[in-house]
């Protein structure tokens, strides 16, 4: 398998294990770091260390019901090393507290490879329905 398609596997295990709610999954993609980051989409959402993650996790995979998760456009990955990254868009659907939700968020990824490809910084944003200002 090339370091390309070893990185995309390993994005397609988090992709996958959101879509089956399952936080274990989701967790097992990242480092076990005290560095890492994971940026998410909304404001509160901003973690440091592995240990962060865990209980946030863990609570959002329980709030929601009925997931779906799918590249938009798949993501483009540049390997050098030992070390790479990735961006690309996530379509996902939701149901949370009964309300559908569908959002379409834009996503960075940094990995490092160990005995594996292991998420160590990650950022979704979605974007507003119109600019913030006008230019």
């Amino acid at each position: 398998m090339s370091d390309s398609a070893a990185v995309l596997a390993a994005l397609d295990r988090f992709r996958a294990g959101w879509e089956a709610l399952d936080a274990d999954a989701v967790l097992a993609c990242f480092a076990r770091d005290p560095e890492i980051a994971v940026i998410g989409t909304d404001e509160g959402e901003y973690w440091r260390g592995f240990d962060a993650l865990v209980e946030p996790f863990r609570t959002m995979v329980s709030a929601f019901s009925e997931p779906l998760y799918r590249w938009a456009s798949p993501p483009q990955i540049t390997v050098d090393g030992d070390l790479a990254w990735a961006d690309g868009v996530l379509d996902t659907q939701l149901t949370a507290d009964g309300e559908q939700l569908a959002v379409r968020m834009r996503t960075t990824w940094v990995l490092r490879r160990r005995a594996r490809w292991e998420i160590v910084q990650a950022h979704f944003s979605v974007a507003p329905p119109s600019p913030v200002a006008a230019y």
